[in-house]
C-alpha cells in the first residue's frame, strides 16, 4: 500500500504545487501528519508489563549497539547500510539539478520522477516478497545495491526515458535492500533486544544519510550533477563489493513463522542483556569459503 501511494502522492503534490502554490501544499502535508497522529491515538493495544531486571541502566540502553558490534554479520550489515545511506543522501538535492539542468523541466517535474521511482518500488516490493523465500537475505542485499548503482548510472544521461527508467530501477532496489536487511536483522536478534537493536541499526543508516543530504546540497552547487551522481554510483558499488566480501554467511531463505524467539531458547531478558554485554552472539557457521569471519 505504501509503495502504491508513492505513485499517486508525488503527482498530486506536483499538481497542487503548480496550481495553488507551495504554502498550501505544505499546509496539507502538515495536516496529514495530524490525521495520522489522531488515528494512532484511537488504537487500543493491551501490552503486558515489561520484565523488571537488575541490569544497570547503561547496559540496557547500550544493549542494541553492543549486539550490533559483537555480531560479525550485523556489524558488517550496518557498515553496508551506512555506506548506502551516505550515497542515497546525495540524491535528494541532485535530483532537482537533473530535472532543471538535464531535462530543462520545472521543479514540479520532480513529482513525475518520484512517481517513476514508486512504480519501481511497487514492482520491487512484490518481487522481494517472493524472492525472500527462495534466496538468502544477503544475496538480496547485494542485488539491491548493484541495482541501485545501475539505476543511478542510467540517471546520469539525463534524457526523459533514461531518467524515468533509472528512477524506476532505484525504486525497485530499495525494497530489496530494506526488506532483506531487516529480515536478516530479525533472524539474528533475540526478541527482547529487537527494539534496541533495530533503533541502533536505524541510527547507523540515518546519521550518514542526513549528513549526506546537507553535503549533496553543497556539492550540487559546486560540481556538475553528473559528478555528484557518479559519487552515488561509486558509493553503491562500494557497498555492494563490501557486502560481497563480508556478508559471507549463507543465510537460509526465510520460512513462514520463523522468529527470533525460537533462537533464544526461552532465555530471560536479563540473561540476554548479560550475554550481549559479555559474549559474542552466535552467528551461522556455513558460508561461502568457510565460516563467517569478523574483521
Amino acid at each position: 500500500m505504501r509503495q502504491g501511494l508513492r505513485l499517486i502522492g508525488p503527482l498530486v503534490g506536483a499538481g497542487l504545487f503548480t496550481t495553488v502554490g507551495g504554502g498550501w501544499v505544505a499546509t496539507l502535508d502538515a495536516l496529514t501528519f495530524l490525521l495520522s497522529a489522531a488515528l494512532l491515538l484511537r488504537l487500543r493495544l493491551h501490552e503486558g508489563r515489561p520484565e523488571r531486571t537488575a541490569t544497570p541502566f547503561r547496559t540496557e540502553v547500550s544493549a542494541g549497539l553492543v549486539h550490533l558490534v559483537r555480531a560479525p554479520l550485523l556489524r558488517h550489515l550496518s557498515v553496508v547500510t551506512a555506506i548506502c545511506g551516505a550515497a542515497f543522501g546525495l540524491i535528494e538535492a541532485t535530483v532537482f539539478a537533473v530535472v532543471d539542468t538535464g531535462l530543462h523541466e520545472p521543479p514540479a517535474f520532480v513529482g513525475v520522477v518520484v512517481s517513476a521511482e514508486g512504480v519501481g518500488a511497487l514492482v520491487g516490493g512484490v518481487a522481494v516478497t517472493i524472492a525472500i523465500h527462495r534466496l538468502p537475505e544477503t544475496a538480496l542485499v547485494i542485488t539491491g545495491q548493484a541495482l541501485a548503482a545501475i539505476g543511478i548510472g542510467v540517471l546520469i544521461t539525463a534524457t526523459l526515458p533514461t531518467v524515468l527508467i533509472g528512477a524506476a530501477l532505484l525504486g525497485a532496489a530499495l525494497p530489496l535492500i530494506n526488506v532483506a536487511a531487516l529480515t536478516l536483522l530479525q533472524h539474528t536478534t533475540p526478541n527482547p533486544l529487537m527494539g534496541r537493536v533495530t533503533a541502533a541499526f536505524d541510527l547507523a543508516n540515518t546519521v550518514p544519510y542526513t549528513i549526506s543530504i546537507a553535503l549533496g546540497a553543497v556539492l550540487v552547487t559546486a560540481l556538475p550533477y553528473q559528478a555528484v551522481l557518479g559519487l552515488v554510483v561509486t558509493g553503491c558499488t562500494l557497498a555492494a563489493l563490501y557486502a560481497t566480501l563480508t556478508l559471507r554467511v549463507r543465510t537460509p531463505p526465510t520460512r513462514p513463522h520463523r522468529t527470533a524467539r525460537s533462537q533464544t531458547g526461552g532465555q530471560t531478558e536479563s540473561a540476554l542483556l548479560r550475554k550481549a554485554s559479555h559474549d559474542p552472539p552466535h552467528t551461522p557457521k556455513t558460508g561461502v569459503g568457510g565460516p563467517a569471519r569478523s574483521s
